[in-house]
């Protein structure tokens, strides 16, 4: 459920998970969105290859990554993932109109980022961030998921 004011959004997905929740505050360009993540990130038992985001990794994971992708190029990185991926996106693309926050990352490619959105129906989507600003809907590559149990399978398919 959403619940939205001219101030501020909040996520409850009870539903989707059982245990306790996490609010996360989120500044959109307009509204501070409070997503509320039913289990803290840093605690949760991720599968192999995937962590959550420890303290400043975001930022050297987008000045690397970010800079070496865009190297030759005038175009200038973000610092953070979900700056970047705000960055990236056009306007067609199915998170552009969403909040969002990075909860973890793949410790095999740090340009594949899991995000927990405003979306209550499919709030957590994975996204291959590309470093480029795109022109399409199909990039940065995005695949969302109703709960945490179904991003698990999807890992544990073999991506």
């Amino acid at each position: 459920m959403v619940h939205r004011s001219r101030r501020r959004s909040i996520l409850d997905l009870s539903d989707f998970f059982p245990g306790e929740s996490v609010t996360i505050a989120v500044r959109g360009s307009e509204t501070l969105a409070l997503l509320e993540l039913p289990f803290d990130p840093k605690s949760f038992p991720w599968p192999r290859d995937w962590q959550a985001i420890p303290p400043g990794f975001e930022e050297d994971s987008a000045n690397a990554m970010g800079h070496m992708e865009t190297l030759g190029t005038d175009e200038v990185p973000a610092t953070n993932f979900v700056a970047e991926l705000r960055r990236e996106m056009c306007a067609d693309h199915p998170l552009f109109h969403r909040r969002f926050i990075a909860i973890a990352v793949s410790t095999i490619d740090p340009d594949d980022v899991l995000f927990f959105t405003d979306d209550p129906t499919e709030p957590f989507a994975f996204v291959h961030l590309t470093w480029h600003v795109e022109r399409t809907a199909s990039f940065p590559w995005c695949r969302t998921f109703s709960t945490i149990d179904s991003f698990l399978e999807h890992c544990s398919d073999g991506m």
